[in-house]
């Protein structure tokens, strides 16, 4: 019921990055002019800015959801200030948030490989006892090696998802409830307790809010592949040096035209779910 107010907040950030990939895909800095090599600087600085930013909108989106249901009528431009002004907490609790995650993956890992050798460190202090051992391990070593390794690889994974998911929610507690750093984090620990797999389920279905991307660029980046294929295919005809070809200005255009609508389709979907999934 408030898809025209959430596109209009995202349309002026897309707008912009889209403007600028348009402006390389014409190759609008393109030749030895300083003035030239001046501006693509610029334009790549506003570029990596813009987009950056983006990220942040979407990380608060859970402030731009709360502010829709409960009426605000705060401009777009408002908005984004008020954004701005919680850059340096979000900065902070998304650095807390990387480290930590770091951190735990490191740990699981260690102990993953830990596990992982450990058949194999028994399996030799038994041979030392019994070498007849010796003479069982070649036919079962292969069998031991894939099971350890499948059990641990995925004992890593649904356990750094897990994690994951526990301080997925940080951003709406600096955002909604003012904590910040590692309360924020503390706090999203405390509320997904006891609920993690209920909520990873969850997490799952917000995949679907990237099924536009998936329909409207699909074909082209299989036209992009299809181009690059048959020039490919003529490099190695005759010898050449194999180098993936430039992607050709028009189907460059339709992509970055349509990942940018594709873009304002999902990114409020994906705001939203991950809204009402907080609530």
């Amino acid at each position: 019921s408030n898809w025209k107010e959430l596109v209009l907040f995202f349309a002026p950030i897309q707008a912009l990055i889209l403007l600028i990939v348009i402006l390389f895909d014409f190759n609008i800095f393109d030749g030895e002019s300083v003035v030239l090599s001046i501006l693509a600087v610029i334009a790549l600085v506003i570029l990596w800015a813009v987009t950056f930013f983006r990220k942040l909108v979407i990380f608060g989106g859970g402030f731009i959801a709360s502010d829709i249901e409960k009426g605000e009528k705060n401009s777009v431009m408002q908005r984004y200030k008020i954004l701005c002004q919680k850059i340096l907490p979000m900065l902070h609790v998304g650095a807390l948030s990387l480290v930590i995650i770091w951190a735990f993956a490191t740990i699981t890992i260690v102990l993953g490989a830990i596990i992982f050798l450990l058949p194999f460190v028994l399996l030799g202090l038994v041979a030392r006892v019994s070498p007849s051992i010796i003479e069982f391990i070649p036919w079962q070593s292969q069998m031991i090696t894939f099971s350890a390794f499948f059990v641990v690889f995925f004992a890593i994974i649904i356990a750094n998802l897990l994690f994951f998911v526990s301080i997925w929610f940080s951003s709406y507690v600096l955002l909604l409830e003012e904590k910040k750093g590692l309360d924020a984090i503390a706090s999203s620990f405390m509320y997904v307790y006891g609920r993690r797999w209920q909520i990873v389920w969850r997490l799952v279905i917000l995949i679907t809010s990237f099924i536009p991307v998936l329909i409207l660029l699909a074909p082209i980046y299989y036209k992009i592949i299809a181009n690059a294929i048959g020039q490919m295919a003529l490099v190695y005809a005759f010898g050449l040096q194999p180098v993936f070809p430039e992607v050709p200005r028009n189907l460059a255009l339709w992509r970055d035209v349509l990942g940018a609508f594709a873009s304002l389709v999902y990114t409020p979907v994906f705001v939203v779910l991950n809204y009402f999934l907080w609530k």
